[in-house]
């Protein structure tokens, strides 16, 4: 009965870390590629970006998310804050 009990209570208890850990990367990869997308596309936003010419080539590849990223910069209050509080 103890042993059994033990044995629950480790599941969860692991499994419990692992849901935290995978958010916290989750949130981690998010605030990157935010960062990933300042750097190439920031002149949407207003900021002069001298290597448009080269991040250009990639966004065909990129398109599918550009929309929805140039929104969440937008709504910030700052683009310095993107990706604190993007952990879904």
């Amino acid at each position: 009965m103890f042993f059994k009990k033990l044995k629950e209570n480790a599941k969860m208890f692991l499994k419990g870390m692992s849901w935290a850990g995978a958010a916290r990367i989750r949130g981690e990869a998010i605030a990157e590629n935010d960062i990933f997308y300042l750097l190439c596309f920031s002149d949407l936003l207003g900021i002069p970006n001298p290597g448009l010419y080269y991040t250009l080539e990639i966004l065909p590849y990129m398109s599918k998310e550009m929309r929805s990223w140039e929104w969440k910069m937008l709504i910030k209050d700052t683009v310095s804050e993107a990706g604190e509080h993007d952990i879904a």
